[in-house]
């Protein structure tokens, strides 16, 4: 067996397991007040999603592409190919993410307002799905591509012939601090495309 320097320097390093769990266990626990706040956005804007559970579920895994990964889904709902679901992300060595999803009942049901509301409020930051896969959370441009840089059309046709649609707003690690005035923002933003705004024409 033959180790790299890299390689034998982790194995001998007895705090990196010690300390990657302590981060996770704040990360965890800054997701359980994020659902919290999301809850208020929701009451404050009188934003009503139908059917959707209340009740958050935080997820963790080891292997993302190879990378451990917290996942907060609130508020959502999963019934089969039926999906409305904001999940909050976060993904070791990459970024924090929000992501509104969209598919079934749920994208027939918000389509038509959500495109609008695409088309004539701000999408500054704002990325959009182009993979075929509704399952991938990379910011590759084979999978998301900033909304403000696509033609009207396209943005159009994604969110019509796709059968799902995802919405994703991210904060690199080094601003780790702002992670929760971010997804304040984000969540509060990404719920807005979900409502009827009066000054917009439908």
């Amino acid at each position: 067996m033959h180790l790299s320097t890299e390689e034998y320097s982790t194995i001998t390093n007895s705090r990196l397991l010690v300390v990657k769990a302590e981060a996770m266990a704040k990360i965890w626990a800054e997701m359980d007040a994020l659902a919290v706040e999301y809850n208020g956005i929701l009451a404050n804007e009188n934003i009503v999603l139908k059917d959707v559970n209340r009740q958050a579920k935080i997820s963790k895994g080891e292997n993302y592409k190879g990378l451990p990964y917290l996942v907060l889904d609130y508020p959502a709902v999963f019934d089969k190919e039926n999906i409305l679901a904001f999940r909050t992300m976060f993904w070791w060595g990459n970024f924090f993410s929000l992501t509104l999803h969209l598919q079934g009942i749920y994208k027939e049901r918000y389509a038509a307002l959500l495109q609008n509301n695409l088309l004539n409020t701000g999408t500054d930051g704002l990325y959009i799905c182009v993979n075929d896969s509704a399952w991938e959370y990379d910011f590759g441009n084979d999978n998301y591509l900033l909304i403000n840089e696509l033609p009207k059309e396209k943005i159009i046709k994604m969110t019509n012939d796709k059968p799902f649609v995802k919405l994703s707003l991210k904060l690199g690690l080094e601003d780790y601090i702002n992670v929760k005035p971010f997804m304040h923002n984000a969540f509060l933003r990404l719920a807005l495309l979900l409502k009827a705004h009066p000054h917009i024409r439908h």
